[in-house]
């Protein structure tokens, strides 16, 4: 009798076949998640693929970091986003160097973005599932804490004047917390793994408790946020800048591709926004019948 042996071959991938994993993102620019999209991987860039030396070994711009100091950005080299290469967004992507815009004395101004978390007051005891708070707010009915953990999940909770819980208002990244007369309008969101969902919630203050009240879809991550002098909120997205009304209505004001440079600030003078994000500074006058940026930068890209 024949016996018939069959040999089963397992072919086990070779290690060094694996992908080396890209730099990590700077921290000083990562949002929780932010912004907003906080990953462990590195963020994905333009959908374009790099080209040229870029696409093997990508050179960050600004790889030391944003240039010491303040900086007036009338006075930096103004670009054509659409004459930016594909290389040329993959290396903003890789910055070290995510600016910080204000307005003093009527210049706008930018300088390195402060990775800082707020200070726990004491006796506020928070749970370490989402990391460190994102941000904390005092309102008449007590503390407002905000926790954004990227992928990982976030929330935003209700705790009293003297540390305990009250109750969990929001069961999403939170990325701000904006104070208005009626209490905070809490914004939410993350862009991670080709989703980008945002909101901007009502949270009322009686002066006893907080509640909720009138939420709205951003249709994109919420990054950085400003109050204007009607009451209406300006709102820096991954996908543009859009502007909430005092009647919490929502109206696009421009539509562009910030997926890849994660802003992470927003000052306005006069007609002009200015939306700071890696490497660059992006310029973009509101008043125009259809809004454009131009991006200024203290050196030219490479």
């Amino acid at each position: 009798m024949r016996v018939l042996v069959t040999l089963i071959m397992v072919v086990t991938p070779l290690a060094g076949c694996t992908p080396a994993a890209g730099p990590a993102p700077p921290s000083g620019s990562t949002p929780p998640a932010a912004a907003v999209s906080a990953s462990a991987s590195p963020p994905s860039v333009a959908s374009a693929e790099p080209t040229g030396p870029a696409a093997l070994s990508p050179w960050p711009f600004l790889p030391d970091g944003c240039p010491p100091g303040r900086h007036d950005v009338r006075q930096w080299r103004r670009i054509d986003p659409a004459a930016v290469t594909v290389d040329q967004r993959y290396s903003l992507n890789y910055s070290q160097c995510s600016w910080d815009v204000s307005i003093r004395d009527g210049v706008a101004g930018a300088e390195a973005h402060p990775d800082t978390r707020p200070a726990i007051p004491p006796g506020l005891r928070v749970p370490d599932r989402w990391g460190p708070p994102r941000v904390i707010k005092r309102g008449r009915s007590g503390f407002l804490v905000g926790f954004n953990h990227g992928e990982w999940g976030g929330a935003l909770r209700w705790y009293s004047e003297s540390g305990p819980l009250k109750r969990e208002l929001l069961d999403d990244n939170v990325v701000d917390l904006l104070q208005v007369p009626a209490g905070f309008i809490a914004f939410t969101g993350l862009a991670h793994l080709g989703s980008d969902d945002g909101r901007a919630t009502e949270i009322i203050d009686t002066g006893t408790l907080f509640r909720l009240g009138r939420s709205v879809d951003l249709g994109s991550a919420p990054r950085a946020v400003l109050l204007e002098g009607d009451g209406a909120v300006l709102v820096v997205t991954m996908a543009g800048i859009s502007r909430i009304s005092p009647s919490f209505q929502v109206t696009g004001l421009l539509s562009t591709r910030w997926g890849s440079f994660y802003p992470v600030s927003l000052a306005r003078e006069g007609t002009i926004a200015y939306v700071g994000m890696r490497g660059v500074v992006a310029e973009v006058d509101l008043a125009a019948d259809t809004p454009t940026e131009t991006w200024l930068s203290p050196a030219d890209l490479k």
